[in-house]
């Protein structure tokens, strides 16, 4: 008789064994699910922290005078994009110009390099984070790590249409402000295939923008499934799929996304 379990991973996903004529190996299987579920609800966390900072700043951002680093940081691309040319070991920052960077949106980037610090230790407390960042109504993004920007993100890009991680948390689409976990897609900037977790930013002004941190599958896949013998596969509740091993592959008759990374296949 075939068996068929399946676990529910930090509210949103589901890890599904394969059907098998063998009995499930519940400890291993219980405690491999987890650990997933452990690592979710951890990088769940570390990116809320980061919304919270980002919230105590913009609520006394009136009040900090100047910022970290020189104007000649920054530039402008075909008159409307302002942004970092070169990694200098701090945030990207990219305007995409769809509100007009004058002198006070200027100031405001000026006054946020000071989350520089906040965005780099939210991306480096794991592996899996590909980048975290600080979205604002502005369109106006900081990234770590660095990456060219204007390689692959168009002049003029209004975020509240365009970009997931933003309006997917904005006060219309999230009235609770809940941390959102935006389903998998193969990211813009080369990162491969993602889950993102959002998490909104409240001022005492109101809606502020969103905190987000990229997640790589990949690793995910090959760190806790590849290992195992056994058929798995992680599914959304949407039944997107999201992971699979070489087992589910062989029984299922599918094939897992691999090594694929957007600026490749745009190159193809």
């Amino acid at each position: 008789m075939p068996y068929l379990r399946l676990f529910v991973l930090a509210a949103f996903l589901l890890l599904i064994p394969g059907c098998s004529n063998q009995p499930p190996q519940a400890e291993e299987d219980s405690r491999m699910a987890q650990d997933i579920n452990d690592l979710f609800v951890g990088l769940r966390e570390n990116t809320t922290r980061l919304a919270h900072k980002a919230s105590t700043f913009f609520n006394t951002i009136d009040s900090i005078e100047g910022g970290l680093h020189p104007p000649g940081r920054y530039v402008f691309y075909e008159g409307t994009v302002y942004y970092t040319p070169v990694d200098d070991g701090g945030c990207n920052v990219w305007a995409s110009g769809a509100t007009p960077v004058d002198e006070e949106l200027k100031s405001k980037i000026s006054k946020m390099e000071h989350l520089d610090q906040h965005i780099k230790a939210t991306a480096q407390s794991s592996e899996y984070i590909t980048q975290s960042y600080i979205l604002t109504g502005e369109s106006l993004a900081f990234v770590y790590p660095f990456y060219d920007s204007v390689a692959v993100l168009p002049p003029g890009l209004d975020f509240s249409n365009s970009i997931m991680p933003f309006y997917l948390v904005d006060p219309e689409h999230n009235p609770d402000r809940s941390p959102t976990w935006v389903e998998p897609y193969i990211d813009a900037t080369g990162k491969g295939y993602i889950i993102t977790i959002s998490c909104p930013i409240y001022s005492d002004k109101g809606f502020e923008g969103s905190a987000g941190s990229d997640i790589a599958i990949l690793p995910i896949s090959r760190n806790f499934l590849e290992p195992r013998s056994e058929a798995w596969f992680m599914v959304t509740r949407n039944t997107l799929l999201v992971a699979v091993n070489k087992p589910c592959e062989e029984l299922l008759s599918i094939e897992g996304l691999g090594e694929y990374y957007y600026l490749e296949g745009v190159q193809e």
